[in-house]
């Protein structure tokens, strides 16, 4: 599987005294690095939504180094286009020619082509490359808005200079109508007979695009791609967003689709990864607002998140962090006022739960994910610091008169370690360790801010300077790292649930606190 954003290749394992490294060994002597290069040539959309502004959005995203041909300059926003200024096709040619003499390219995403005098000329310059092996072709004809953007005499000679050249062709409903003479595609099978029309017109490989909007419900998000020598069509899917914030969808796919084969995937996956990049990217673009009409996706929405996966997960929840800090246990703990009776009772189910923690950790420590990231050591001494910690709980914070054989979880501790042995046996490796972090990060956030609270008399001192140690600090940044390092090699579905999971435990964490102050306590 090709991750969203490039990341490095390799394998990083962990030990118990040093973090991750990031960086391979230097060479004695390095040489320059290389970019995977992608070039659009394609018209200009001053709004940045489409057209060579989207597609260079597309190439950083995923990695390759973007490069323009501008073939019009168009005068548009987010409610449509006004007017385009085509630029004179011996002009595109130059730009096409001082690129491609000095600057190796590794595909070529071709977008708009409004004129026959730039199609001509375009064809020529691409036919000269004989080094070129991966061309993608946006039949471009409109935009989302419905204004036209190619002469109706130019599609014919679209279809003849321009269709031969092209390893994926990408059209719409409309526009794969267009090229087959106004075929009707209302359904999957009409859907799939015009893609293979279409393939006899030279492309290697189509793909029509169902849609984010369009006339046909049953074809939105589905798309259908055809590959020469091939007989069966391949459909992707994805689920339907209500958005209008899809401006530069077809220009964003396709150069996607230019950058994962610049990156060396075959046809088939490099169509895949790209459906799966402008789903999350228009996803993550409906909770936008730009202008007043159709807005753009979000390129960038890796990157547009926190730096790393620990800080965006805290601060997505950190209004149940500052809730927990308010919370009169808390308070009560910090400023003295706690009643003992309360303080025992959460001992007592702190002593089950971790129990229950350890167990966490023993499980993840005997998979096979452990071992492959050299995590097994530092699992089993997490566990055993668990195991070590409720055993001696209660002598730490001299309670003598509480039976632990007839101790029993409440209800709310019940679910929260069920929830922890649950992710450590059931969900993936990532989630097992993600579903602990919340309450690592959380007693050190408590401990730290209740610290300069810890004088020599203070009633729970002892609690306080054990969960704001700097030893403690250090076994919590190293936890944060592995989680963090799994979070980077992780898909983006993959990532959204370690999200989930990492909400979800710092809920428990907030009920925890709740419950061990309304039960009443132990005397």
């Amino acid at each position: 599987m090709i991750h969203l954003l490039p990341r490095a290749l390799r394998r990083l394992t962990f030990s118990t005294q040093e973090a991750p490294l990031n960086k391979p060994y230097p060479s004695d002597t390095p040489s320059p690095l290389g970019y995977k290069t992608a070039l659009t040539i394609a018209g200009s959309d001053p709004s940045g939504a489409a057209g060579i502004q989207a597609d260079l959005k597309t190439f950083s995203a995923l990695g390759c180094y973007g490069m323009s041909v501008v073939i019009a300059l168009t005068a548009q926003n987010t409610r449509g286009v006004t007017k385009v200024h085509p630029i004179p096709e011996k002009f595109v040619g130059e730009q096409f020619s001082r690129i491609t003499e000095d600057i190796h390219v590794d595909a070529i995403k071709v977008g708009m082509l409004a004129e026959q005098g730039v199609i001509q000329e375009v064809s020529s310059r691409l036919c000269e490359e004989t080094s070129l092996e991966n061309i993608v072709v946006d039949p471009v004809m409109c935009a989302k808005s419905g204004d036209p953007l190619i002469q109706k005499e130019a599609i014919a000679l679209l279809a003849d200079k321009i269709l031969p050249l092209a390893t994926v062709l990408t059209p719409n409903i409309y526009e794969a109508s267009l090229l087959t003479r106004g075929a009707s595609i209302t359904d999957k099978e009409t859907m799939e007979k015009v893609a293979f029309d279409i393939l006899g017109l030279g492309p290697q490989a189509v793909v029509i695009k169902g849609g984010a909007t369009g006339k046909s419900r049953a074809l939105l998000g589905r798309d259908c791609l055809v590959v020469k020598g091939k007989n069966a069509a391949h459909w992707l899917e994805s689920e339907y967003t209500p958005t209008k914030n899809v401006q530069g969808t077809g220009c964003t796919f396709s150069s996607a689709i230019a950058a994962f084969l610049a990156r060396g995937l075959n046809i088939h996956d490099a169509v895949r990864e790209a459906k799966q990049y402008v789903t999350h990217a228009i996803i993550e673009g409906a909770r936008y607002q730009l202008g007043s009409g159709m807005g753009s996706v979000l390129h960038f929405y890796s990157t547009w998140e926190a730096p790393n996966f620990a800080q965006q997960a805290w601060s997505q929840n950190r209004a149940l962090y500052t809730k927990t800090l308010k919370h009169p246990f808390i308070q009560g703990l910090i400023d003295e006022s706690l009643d003992i009776s309360l303080f025992n009772g959460y001992i007592a189910q702190d002593f089950l739960f971790l129990n229950d923690k350890a167990k966490a950790f023993s499980i993840l420590a005997s998979r096979a994910e452990a071992t492959k990231y050299g995590l097994e050591g530092y699992l089993d001494v997490r566990a055993q610091g668990d195991y070590s910690a409720a055993q001696n709980i209660f002598n730490r914070y001299n309670i003598y008169d509480i039976n632990v054989a007839d101790l029993q979880k409440n209800s709310v501790c019940e679910a929260y370690t069920r929830f922890l042995l649950d992710k450590a046996t059931k969900g993936s490796f990532a989630e097992g360790l993600t579903a602990l972090l919340p309450c690592a990060l959380s007693y050190q956030k408590i401990g730290e801010r209740a610290k300069p609270q810890a004088s020599e008399t203070h009633k729970y001192r002892l609690w306080i300077e054990a969960y704001s140690s700097v030893e403690r600090r250090r076994r919590v940044e190293k936890f944060i790292s592995i989680v963090d390092h799994m979070a980077s090699e992780a898909t983006y579905v993959e990532r959204k649930k370690l999200h989930q999971t990492f909400s979800e435990g710092m809920e428990y964490e907030h009920y925890f606190w709740n419950s061990c102050y309304s039960s009443g306590g132990t005397s």
